[in-house]
């Protein structure tokens, strides 16, 4: 009968590739009717939603016992009954995300209640969940979630807005355009006690503090100490967005933007080894126009790393142009090319050369950084050199393919295919070997790698620089306020190896 259970003891147990759960919709339990169910499963990742408000005698008794990679789970009971949940959360991940009914007030914590270590996420009517674009092509979707902090209830129309701006300015942009149709996108609103977020000293250390509800903040004056309480934020991302919830994705699999009701300029992504990202975007000069030009000096060679750098002429200056935008451009930078894309940065400060021959993120789990190369004569985008004349012929943008030295804050040892992108300036442009990358990671979390080829993502590649080749209507003709110079590019992202 639907909304009943039947006895299911330990009807999984030892399941040790299972990944994702059934669905356990019943709300009437019975004594126990799902003791030790999962026991065992080792690759379980998240656990099933349990809707019950009311427990039964040893109901959950020992039902994710030894799940070791176990690290989300939602279970609606008011009442705690340590008889119905002996063990059931025994040797799970240290570290997870746990969702009860906001009507809870127990907190148990260890085997026989809320993993210890965990994060605790009160199921909140407070929150809304907006599907602003659903998936048509694909195995299964690609998800992106915006999320609010610092906005007030009276606010989130605002936020709502400008999520939307974002969302729309990103899917406006190859290849994200082309493939609009492969992915999920949520806004999930929740407010803030308090309007606006955290002022630090720069060093992380709060000097004006604000109730905002994941705890962003950074500097008055500098933002390299800009962070949010990133356990919160996968907490209620994986609590709130249904394709986590109803595991088609992992948080890993899941950028998340935080759009920060604050004015001052800045934007941060913050990434991992393992996939997950999320990055901070403030509301710069309040929606004001922002320019990014070219830096002035670049390396006298593309080749020799000790060559010394030159000045750039007025011509190559003027051919490349000046990015006149606003926040949205930060936007598409750090959440469609960092947290997304997982795409370094392509510019450098001043003469400096990196270091090591190897690239800080080529060697993650989840590779970051695949748009730059540490060696010239050995570069990830060959086999857009190798098939460039027949490219070249197709389409004549595609002559702007190359290999040019400066990148990942470097002017000199790192090396990019293009001259100028969206990685440098903030245009709304991706390189070649970008759109590349982008592209294979959409095929790749749509579970359709096996249709991605290089003629097929020719076949459907924009090559149009906006700002170059005269598509004049996505920038902004001349500057208008809040206006940036090269020293204030955004700071390169937080790459944490977990």
């Amino acid at each position: 009968m639907e909304g009943v259970t039947l006895r299911r003891n330990f009807q999984f147990s030892g399941c040790s590739k299972l990944k994702y759960a059934p669905k356990l919709p019943a709300t009437t339990l019975y004594t126990r009717c799902y003791r030790g169910m999962f026991k065992d499963c080792t690759a379980l990742l998240l656990a099933p939603d349990l809707p019950a408000t009311t427990l039964a005698s040893s109901c959950y008794e020992e039902m994710f016992s030894c799940c070791s990679s176990l690290n989300y789970k939602k279970a609606m009971f008011v009442e705690y009954n340590i008889g119905a949940l002996t063990q059931w959360v025994n040797g799970v991940s240290a570290q997870g995300s746990f969702v009860k009914n906001s009507k809870a007030t127990w907190t148990y914590y260890g085997a026989n209640g809320i993993p210890t270590g965990w994060e605790v996420v009160s199921s909140d009517d407070n929150v809304n969940v907006i599907q602003y674009n659903k998936y048509k092509a694909g195995c299964k979707p690609v998800t992106l979630v915006v999320i609010p902090d610092g906005f007030t209830e009276a606010e989130l129309p605002s936020f709502r807005n400008r999520a939307q701006d974002g969302i729309n300015a990103l899917f406006n942009v190859s290849p994200f355009k082309e493939y609009k149709d492969y992915f999920n996108v949520y806004i999930i609103e929740v407010p803030s006690a308090d309007s606006g977020v955290n002022v630090t000293d720069g060093n992380g250390n709060i000097i004006e503090s604000k109730d905002c509800y994941f705890g962003s903040g950074w500097g008055r004056d500098s933002y390299g100490d800009m962070k949010a309480n990133e356990s919160k934020v996968q907490s209620f991302v994986s609590a709130y967005c249904p394709d986590i919830s109803s595991g088609e994705h992992s948080i890993r699999d899941v950028p998340i933007a935080i759009l920060a009701n604050d004015t001052r300029y800045g934007g941060l992504c913050i990434s991992s080894s393992v996939g997950d990202s999320y990055c901070i975007i403030p509301y710069s000069f309040s929606g004001g126009s922002i320019s990014w030009r070219y830096p002035e000096r670049e390396s006298a060679s593309n080749q020799d790393s000790n060559s010394g750098f030159k000045t750039v002429s007025s011509t190559d200056l003027n051919e490349m142009g000046v990015t006149y935008g606003n926040w949205k451009n930060i936007f598409v930078h750090e959440f469609g090319g960092h947290a997304f894309g997982r795409l370094a940065d392509e510019y450098w400060y001043g003469n400096t050369s990196a270091s090591t021959p190897d690239v800080t993120g080529h060697s993650f789990t989840v590779p970051f950084g695949l748009n730059i190369s540490g060696s010239y004569y050995d570069v990830p985008w060959q086999e857009l050199l190798d098939n460039q004349p027949e490219l070249e012929s197709k389409d004549p943008h595609y002559s702007r393919i190359g290999i040019y030295q400066g990148g990942d804050v470097c002017m000199f040892g790192r090396w990019r295919n293009e001259r100028i992108s969206c990685m440098i300036d903030n245009r709304l442009y991706f390189s070649a070997w970008q759109r590349y990358l982008i592209t294979k990671r959409i095929m790749t979390l749509s579970g359709c790698i096996d249709e991605f080829s290089f003629d097929s993502w020719v076949t459907n590649d924009n090559t149009v620089d906006p700002l170059r080749d005269n598509q004049s209507s996505t920038t902004i003709s001349s500057p208008v306020s809040g206006v940036v110079h090269q020293e204030e590019l955004l700071l390169p992202p937080v790459l944490i190896e977990k």
